[in-house]
């Protein structure tokens, strides 16, 4: 599946559909087609992604967030449909983050609101079977967030997560720099120690993250199938 905007000219209005590419494991191969249109005024700025599979082994949703105000975009493979769903705080967020945590939608940002009665910190949500509906389960300590928005400075971040655990990752810093970790099981946050291979000194280094499932099959299947050429039994 493939989403954007199918207008060559930069002043033309913005025509963002979608169009997808079937392939199976018996080689059939389709022909690509416009198969939906996205909502009225949102954007695919972010470049990023999140599969979320829903229970009971039904096609997933793929989620990326929308820019200029905040939003999120939603595509549901089982429907061939888009939606755009409100982010919680919209007006007060900034570098927001979706990740797939246990099977939900989670939404990570740092709130910053002018009034001092609304405290800035670093919150997540995780949307609701509804679809609609934001409910916020983690906020970082206030003694802890302090320590971060320091070396943070308002370069902003990112986030990348997968089952258990989520890192934040800050923008901008030298590549020695810490990571924080955050625990969905312990609900517990720890620093990451210093990354040793990468050497240090700035110069606009940055660590990227990105996340994967390891399974120990398929190295292991690979490692067997070498040894059993070179030495048979």
């Amino acid at each position: 599946m493939v989403a954007g905007d199918d207008m060559i000219s930069p002043y033309a209005v913005k025509n963002l559909s979608t169009e997808s590419f079937h392939v199976d494991l018996g080689g059939f191969y389709s022909i690509w087609g416009t198969t939906s249109s996205l909502p009225r005024l949102c954007s695919l700025e972010s470049g990023r992604m999140v599969y979320v599979q829903q229970q009971g082994g039904s096609a997933g949703k793929f989620y990326c967030m929308n820019y200029s105000p905040f939003s999120v975009l939603g595509y549901d493979m089982g429907r061939n449909e888009w939606c755009k769903i409100q982010a919680p705080m919209r007006r007060f967020l900034r570098s927001p983050s979706l990740i797939e945590s246990r099977g939900k939608l989670v939404l990570l940002a740092a709130v910053e609101k002018s009034k001092l009665n609304v405290p800035r910190s670093l919150r997540m949500w995780a949307l609701q079977s509804c679809g609609t509906t934001w409910v916020e389960i983690e906020r970082m300590p206030q003694q802890l967030y302090a320590q971060f928005a320091e070396l943070e400075g308002g370069r902003g971040f990112t986030c990348v997560g997968n089952g258990e655990f989520l890192v934040v990752m800050i923008m901008g810093t030298a590549a020695d720099q810490k990571a924080l970790l955050f625990d969905f099981g312990r609900k517990r946050w720890v620093w990451i120690p210093p990354f040793p291979f990468v050497s240090g000194g700035g110069g606009g280094v940055e660590l990227n993250g990105f996340v994967y499932e390891p399974r120990l099959v398929t190295p292991v299947t690979g490692l067997l199938d070498q040894l059993t050429t070179l030495n048979p039994f």
